[in-house]
């Protein structure tokens, strides 16, 4: 059931909007439209040397492509595994079945997710035993040395958002004298001075150890002076905000989707414990009934959340 559910909300939040609900950053352009990649929804896969992240291209006819895409590290191939097209806020070409796998070309936005996320996915070692001319080797830049131990950054992997206010890049951390390294992707807002670590692993007395492989908290870059250091380098200024910041979003609109986000937490953990009362399970429809009546009157860029209520509907429950 929490596949099925989760489903059903990824259903509505494929349609939302770039500056909306999810944490939509712009990464390239090409003759297929504008992407746009969300880090928060990285979600490394070491095991199979691979990670999946949620994409978004909009087109220049006004279409728009939200999908998961899985990106095979070891084999330079990926797939998508859920999605659908919106146009004029209809959806079509929905999709919820991983489609055939295919080559990642160069330059492409799989390519550019590959360079960005594959070393801290830990799949460097499969990557270097089969070389490409489509590859980035890293190119560790020392940044500064500190009691921690040297602190370097790989230019190679830098991804950085087309409004100059948001950058992604890996980085390396060498203790010598506990025989340790940490790899890290880094996700950097300009805007609100603060950074998020995306994935750490650490290779220990020459074992590799996967720390975390999904996106934490933002911190204030201020807490580190290094860290400090590399935003500096890569921040543009700006005075103002991009088009399609979420300050273009209501108010209003932004309250719902706030409300949304945290009743589906809520919901979920009811459901896993197996101990979801049927008043509670009522009490949540309404609930997610009023969000979806006060999006439909704000016009917010939210999906239609009728799937996803009738599935919690669905929900055995105890009376």
């Amino acid at each position: 059931m929490r596949s099925a559910l989760a489903a059903m909300l990824l259903h509505a939040v494929l349609l939302t909007s770039p500056a909306a609900w999810a944490d939509w950053q712009a990464v390239g352009k090409s003759v297929a439209g504008e992407y746009f990649i969300d880090p928060d929804t990285v979600q490394m896969q070491p095991e199979q040397r691979s990670f999946t992240i949620m994409t978004r291209v909009v087109q220049a006819d006004g279409g728009v492509w939200n999908t998961q895409m899985q990106v095979d590290c070891a084999n330079k191939q990926y797939r998508y595994l859920r999605g659908g097209r919106t146009f004029n806020k209809r959806e079509f070409d929905r999709f919820d079945q991983p489609q055939s796998v295919q080559a990642i070309a160069a330059d492409s936005l799989p390519d550019q997710l590959r360079q960005a996320y594959c070393e801290a996915a830990g799949a460097s070692a499969q990557v270097a035993a089969s070389p490409s001319s489509n590859s980035a080797e890293p190119q560790w830049e020392l940044l500064a040395t500190s009691k921690q131990g040297e602190v370097y950054f790989d230019p190679a992997s830098l991804l950085r958002s087309t409004d100059q206010q948001a950058f992604r890049i890996n980085t390396r951390v060498i203790k010598p004298a506990e025989q340790e390294t940490s790899l890290s992707t880094l996700s950097f807002d300009c805007a609100s001075d603060t950074f998020r670590i995306l994935s750490l692993s650490q290779i220990r007395q020459g074992k590799p150890v996967q720390v975390f492989g999904r996106a934490q908290a933002p911190v204030p870059t201020s807490r580190t002076e290094t860290l400090g250091r590399l935003s500096a380098m890569f921040c543009a200024k700006a005075d103002t905000l991009p088009a399609n910041s979420a300050a273009t979003i209501s108010t209003a609109c932004q309250q719902q989707m706030d409300k949304l986000k945290k009743l589906e937490v809520t919901i979920q953990k009811a459901v896993d414990s197996g101990k979801l009362a049927c008043s509670q399970s009522m009490a949540f429809i309404q609930d997610l009934q009023g969000i979806a009546q006060q999006v439909r009157q704000q016009q917010c860029p939210v999906g239609d959340l009728s799937e996803y209520i009738q599935s919690v509907a669905e929900v055995e429950c105890r009376k």
